[in-house]
């Protein structure tokens, strides 16, 4: 299958406020004064205005794991850890693969600010640090709901750099597999994406789905992408 788009919808200002909040360093609204809660509000507002969301994904069939290798038709995964989860599928047939970008001018919106403001560009940053996860969690739930409307539960989106994937030759194999320079997305020789707000991630699709990420075979207990809510399936989208 090739490469296809999705159009993603940005969330509404309100929905995003308590997690830009908790972005910039505060529990809560309740915890930020009348005029810096206004700026956050704004700096949303302004945020929002700009971001111009593309994505990309696309399936292949799943063929067989190796000692530290998920093989898939075009597309291998490097990861003992999803090695390990895989073993736990029941039928996996199925690999999804995704790009999400907020967009470039985002990115140079939040590196010219820094000329003007560092806190203005603070805070647009924490903006599209949000607004990227919400997209990507959108990106997932559509791919997820593909899947599942085809018999899949789906494990968790997996990204290069997290677990024990490696950066650089995860987003080197992604980018190979997806070209997702045809949304604008390019990447660096370490692995870093521009624009920075861009999140690329794979997914399984099995036929039954008891353990939706590796997290809990894993001792790494304070590891930050840690998802002990999402241990357990199913998953349709």
């Amino acid at each position: 299958m090739k490469s296809e788009r999705v159009d993603l919808s940005l969330p509404p200002p309100a929905d995003i406020l308590p997690d830009v909040i908790r972005q910039v360093g505060y529990p809560s609204p309740d915890d930020l004064k009348e005029d810096m809660l206004g700026e956050v509000e704004r700096a949303i507002r302004d945020g929002l205005e700009i971001v111009r969301p593309d994505s990309l994904y696309r399936t292949t069939p799943f063929l067989r794991l190796e000692k530290d290798l998920l093989v898939g038709e075009g597309v291998e995964v490097r990861s003992q850890r999803w090695v390990h989860l895989m073993k736990r599928l029941r039928d996996p047939e199925v690999i999804c693969c995704f790009v999400v970008t907020t967009g470039l001018a985002l990115e140079e919106a939040i590196n010219d600010m820094q000329g003007k403001s560092l806190f203005d560009a603070y805070l647009l940053d924490a903006v599209g640090s949000v607004v990227i996860e919400r997209l990507t969690d959108q990106m997932e739930r559509h791919v997820s709901g593909l899947l599942g409307a085809e018999g899949y539960q789906t494990t968790a989106r997996f990204s290069p750099g997290y677990c024990d994937w490696d950066l650089s030759e995860g987003q080197e194999e992604l980018f190979r597999f997806l070209s997702p320079e045809s949304v604008g997305v390019k990447r660096t020789s370490a692995g870093m994406m521009i624009p920075q707000k861009s999140i690329s991630a794979t997914l399984v699709g099995a036929r039954e789905v008891s353990l939706r990420s590796p997290c809990p075979f894993c001792s790494k207990g304070d590891c930050p992408y840690r998802r002990e809510r999402e241990e357990r399936g199913p998953s349709h989208g």
